[in-house]
């Protein structure tokens, strides 16, 4: 094995400038290195993405990155909203990127919908890649597919989103700095970490502690010195800069009262005892399967660095678990480290794709064995039949003759994990304690649970979908192509896919999600109307359950829910946020108690905050006089007009 140390002293010799140089030409290397038909297959999952799963504009997230995005171009707008002042501790350059973007494209609709649309492109690009360094095509092929439907990940998050957030822009380049760290280009990889914290702390602060924790086991190992380390940290903290010193210059002492407020509002991020019994037993049973999966590794010093992510991981929940719920610590409850099973379930991804090829190739039971687990994986809905897949993996090593299992007594036999134990017993043992702890936790009943509608909705799905419909053809004549040896069949076959996607089926997306009277009806429309027809300074008491009602308005608000969630980055607001959800009558993200208000109550919240118009649903009548209707919304005035 090469040692790192050669590499890590040929790397730490180059300027920051030479690095970023070489970030560039890398990914362009590699991009010439992929088929032609896969980089066609890739581009289409990625524009199926929105068509499948939704997409969305304006709502979730997008209530607060884009009232700071509106801040910066128009520093009139919002006065007097404490949310917009939260924007200092917001730690992030993805806002201010955006916003230079807004200024060049002038549309940010279409904007966000060709980013979201190119974040599934490279993710889709790299998730292949990385596949494809551990194992072989066709796992990396099966791994995109998988990888395609939602995937159960802890700690409140997800790897698939309806709408274009920092978090998922920033995984793509997360990703492949680790393919680039497992290729033995650590500088590189420390490099592109260090500038994606910069956009999103959170996804690229897991990543860096894999690669730390991992190179710290070569210095150990004397795989490398620990100089070279210091080296390649040094280079991480140069390009993440920029934000360690915004990080350092935010303050706000954390204190009971704001860890309670932390706890009601985003328990679902930093407080993992909080959370349901059903949603561990749901991730160890995915986890198992990885781990399984483990059994089918070729070559075992390849995925020595793997296996140290995956315990850095299980280290950094563990952390989460101690330092938010035991001996509450700001900076871990802030780091919302469960988070990090982001990776887990990425990699856990890749290695079922792995054993399930691997199982298609062996007995009539190993394929039973692995349509099971491919089914319930790519059909979540029925995720309780999993621990069926799994028990059919215990009769499938036992039952089975393992003679046909035997691999060539090669380097991959000797290194395999399935040569150092004893594989039947070991995946017996695993199973065992999978269904003990599954028997005597809660967790949904297996099998009244069983339903067959997520499947009857995705055949239905594709079958009534004309765009869709069109994709899948696309998708089949691709294949049918991809062994053509002939370079001018795959560059029609190419050229017609991409024009096919330029010409109908992206613009048709598009419009699906954009129809044209989006500016006139429902919570838009209102918002719509408050920015044509109101002052920038005119405050609207809006119900605390809805969302983003700033982003098209333009106007400040007293307060809602989602607001909530700026705590993380300005304590002294919680306090603020929570009063103003008490005088609401708002203490979830569902109560509707703010609807029963009475016209007494709303003039009193209008006095007390300056409120100049109230929003609610149409259906309401508080009996003061409205001035705008959309049969969804009504306006309705309260005084305290600004000039």
């Amino acid at each position: 094995m090469v040692k790192e140390n050669s590499r890590l002293g040929h790397d730490d010799n180059k300027s920051p400038k030479r690095i970023v140089s070489n970030i560039l030409v890398t990914g362009l290397a590699q991009a010439k290195r992929l088929p032609l038909h896969t980089l066609t297959f890739i581009l289409l999952l990625a524009v199926v993405q929105p068509l499948w799963h939704g997409y969305q504009f304006g709502v979730s997230d997008h209530s607060i990155q884009f009232s700071i995005m509106n801040r910066m171009m128009d520093p009139t707008l919002y006065p007097g909203d404490p949310m917009l002042e939260t924007a200092k501790g917001y730690v992030s350059f993805f806002p201010w990127l955006i916003t230079m973007l807004i200024k060049m494209v002038s549309d940010q609709e279409i904007l966000y919908f060709t980013l979201h649309i190119l974040s599934y492109f490279f993710f889709f690009t790299v998730l292949y890649y990385l596949s494809r360094l551990l194992f072989n095509n066709s796992c990396a092929r099966l791994c995109l597919v998988l990888m395609s439907t939602k995937k159960i990940v802890l700690g409140g998050s997800s790897i698939h989103f309806t709408g274009l957030y920092p978090s998922f822009v920033t995984l793509p380049l997360v990703l492949w700095a680790i393919y680039l760290f497992l290729k033995e280009k650590p500088t590189i990889a420390y490099a592109i970490v260090g500038i994606s914290l910069n956009f999103h702390t959170l996804i690229s602060g897991y990543a860096v502690c894999m690669l730390f924790c991992c190179s710290l086991l070569g210095v150990v190992s004397k795989e490398i010195q620990g100089k070279k380390l210091a080296k390649c940290v040094g280079i991480f903290v140069f390009f993440a800069s920029p934000t360690f010193i915004w990080i350092l210059s935010t303050h706000g002492e954390m204190t009971d009262e704001w860890i309670r407020l932390l706890r009601v509002r985003s328990f679902h991020h930093s407080f993992p005892l909080s959370w349901s019994g059903a949603s561990y037993i749901n991730y160890l049973l995915f986890l198992a399967t990885g781990v399984l999966s483990f059994i089918y590794i070729p070559v075992w010093r390849l995925h020595r660095k793997i296996l140290a992510f995956v315990l850095t991981i299980g280290g950094l929940c563990a952390v989460g678990l101690v330092f938010s719920e035991y001996y509450p610590l700001k900076s871990v409850l802030r780091g919302q480290l469960f988070r990090s099973t982001n990776f887990l379930t990425i990699f856990s991804v890749i290695y079922i794709s792995n054993y399930l090829c691997q199982c298609w190739q062996k007995s009539t039971l190993h394929k039973v064995t692995a349509a099971t687990i491919f089914t319930v994986l790519f059909l979540p809905s029925n995720f309780n039949l999993l621990i069926l897949g799994l028990i059919l993996a215990v009769l499938t090593e036992n039952l089975v003759n393992r003679r046909n299992d035997l691999q060539p007594k090669d380097e991959t036999n000797k290194e395999g994990l399935s040569t150092r134990f004893n594989r039947p017993v070991w995946t017996s043992i695993l199973i065992l304690i999978v269904i003990l702890i599954r028997n005597f936790s809660p967790h949904d009943s297996f099998p009244s649970v069983f339903s067959l509608n997520s499947a009857v909705s995705l055949i239905h799905t594709f079958l009534e979908d004309p765009l869709l419909t069109c994709l899948i053809c696309t998708v089949i004549i691709i294949r049918l192509i991809a062994n053509a040896k002939n370079l001018i069949h795959q560059l029609s076959i190419s050229a017609i896919t991409v024009l096919l996607l330029m010409i109908y089926i992206v613009p048709s997306a598009y419009k699906r999600y954009h129809p044209e009277h989006r500016d006139s009806q429902g919570w838009r429309g209102i918002q719509t109307w408050a920015r044509k027809n109101t002052s920038n300074a005119d405050l609207f008491l809006t119900p605390p359950y809805m969302t983003g009602f700033r982003i098209f308005s333009q106007r400040p608000i007293v307060g809602e829910w989602k607001d909530g969630t700026q705590q993380y980055f300005d304590a002294d607001y919680a306090y603020e946020w929570w009063q103003r959800m008490q005088a609401m009558k708002s203490d979830s993200p569902s109560r509707r108690d703010f609807d029963k208000l009475g016209e007494m109550g709303y003039r009193e919240l209008a006095e007390k905050y300056g409120a100049s118009y109230l929003v609610l649903p149409t259906r309401i009548s508080p009996g003061l006089s409205k001035i705008y209707d959309n049969n969804q919304f009504s306006v309705y005035s309260l005084g305290n007009r600004q000039k």
